[in-house]
This record gives C-alpha cells, structure tokens and sequence, in this order.
C-alpha cells in the first residue's frame, strides 16, 4: 500500500499515567501503512513439531526458538513476542549471538544482560 501524506495536520497526545496531555502541528503527516508480518512457507513442513500461540501465530521463546527441543531459531517474525525491537536491524548482531550462542553451547560473543532502560513521555514544561 502507498504511503498517504496530508498536510496541516494536528494531533493530541495523551498520557494518561501522568494526566497530561501534549499537542503537535506539523505541515504534513506521512502514514506509511500496510506491512504485515508473515508466517515463513518454509515452516509449514514441520507442523505440530512448531510452537503457537492461541491466534496461529509463532511462539518464539526468548531464546528466539519455536520448538520443544530449542533447536529452531526463527528471527524477524517475533514483534508480538519480543515487542518493537524485533524488526530492529540495529539489535541484528545482539539477536544472532543469542542465537549462535545457543547454537554452540557458548558465547563466542558477550551477550550484553543489562539493556539501557529509555522512558518515553511527554516534554517537560517549561
């Protein structure tokens, strides 16, 4: 589907933990709208022997697996489980350690544990 531009446009901001609320006017608006992930073809072979969740959908465990014996790693197909980050090419080198990791029974590589933690909100008032 084409990205849709409208111009002056105006949206409202709610944060509803903090009970405020921000405004926005910008001169144009651009909604790139119609991607959808998708099931890889290649799976459909295996079956039973993949994981899923109650809508059909892969149930990629942390260590990105989706089968009992945690031998199938899938990647880019984990938004609903592993959030924003999965279609992340920038946490693509930390994601695939996690993977090679599992897949040699050590990290050649260091696994970063503790993330940065970012908090999102509102601007401060001034």
């Amino acid at each position: 589907m084409p990205a849709r531009t409208a111009t002056r446009s105006s949206w409202t901001s709610p944060t509803p933990s903090r009970g405020e609320t921000a405004e926005h006017r910008t001169g144009a608006v651009v909604a790139a709208t119609g991607y959808r992930p998708r099931d890889a073809d290649l799976l459909a072979p295996l079956g039973d022997r993949v994981r899923r969740d109650a809508s059909g959908r892969l149930d990629v465990a942390r260590d990105y697996t989706v089968d009992e014996p945690s031998r199938l790693h899938v990647l880019g197909t984990e938004e609903h489980t592993h959030g924003v980050t999965a279609p992340d090419l920038g946490f693509g080198a930390w994601r695939a350690s996690v993977v090679l990791a599992a897949v040699l029974g050590r990290e050649p590589y260091p696994i970063e544990r503790a993330i940065a933690f970012q908090t999102f909100g509102l601007p401060a008032a001034h």
